[in-house]
């Protein structure tokens, strides 16, 4: 028999959830929800510190482009 935790779905997917939702999964899926988030948080901080910025504009120099609007606050 596999040991149940309570997991609050709020904190996880606070996207989503606006409200506390909580359920019963078993350990071992427990185990592979927490494992994904801090996954997804190392890219989100790795992302972050490298300032890659992912867009589907194709305009040439975009990457010069938010950097000059991320430091004078004005548009090109």
């Amino acid at each position: 028999m596999s040991t149940k935790v309570r997991v609050n779905l709020r904190e996880m997917y606070s996207k989503y959830y606006n409200q506390d939702c909580f359920v019963e999964v078993d350990q071992d899926v427990y185990d592979t929800m927490n494992k994904y988030d801090h996954i997804f948080a190392a890219y989100k901080r790795k992302v972050d510190y490298h300032k890659g910025y992912i867009s589907l504009d194709r305009s040439l120099f975009l990457e010069l482009k938010k950097l000059a609007l991320m430091l004078t606050k004005t548009y090109f």
